[in-house]
């Protein structure tokens, strides 16, 4: 077979291999298909959450950022971030129990990006978010 045809072939037979991939996604190739979002979880607006402070000439800022409530109202799930944001902007130490809800916080690592991950939980209540600093 003259060399020419055998490249030919070689690249037909991978196109072929690969066309399911291409035109049906990871699951034509025996990938797990992705999960659907929890429609019980939803997107609470994060207008009007960022915050900043002045301290010796210097400005800080923080914003929040990816805010998701499940069985929680947005509302609630507002206040709740914008009490933990303003607590990280005054360097104050966050409370256990907010609302109701148990703050748990992640702290980003060092040399890390300076967003803080936060949820808070009670029962079925979820409410996660991110605490953007130098926002």
């Amino acid at each position: 077979m003259p060399d020419r045809l055998r490249a030919g072939t070689l690249v037909f037979g991978v196109s072929a291999a690969l066309l399911p991939a291409l035109l049906l996604g990871p699951a034509a190739v025996g990938a797990a298909p992705r999960q659907a979002a929890d429609p019980a979880t939803r997107s609470c607006s994060v207008a009007g959450l960022r915050y900043s402070a002045k301290q010796e000439g210097v400005t800080y800022s923080v914003a929040v950022a990816n805010l998701r409530a499940k069985v929680a109202t947005c509302p609630q799930a507002r206040s709740l971030a914008a009490t933990v944001a303003k607590d990280i902007l005054h360097e104050i130490k966050v409370p256990a129990k907010i609302g109701g809800l148990k703050v748990t916080i992640k702290e980003p690592c060092a040399g890390c990006t300076p967003d803080t991950k936060v949820s808070a939980k009670s029962g079925q209540e979820v409410v996660t978010f991110t605490v953007k600093g130098g926002a």
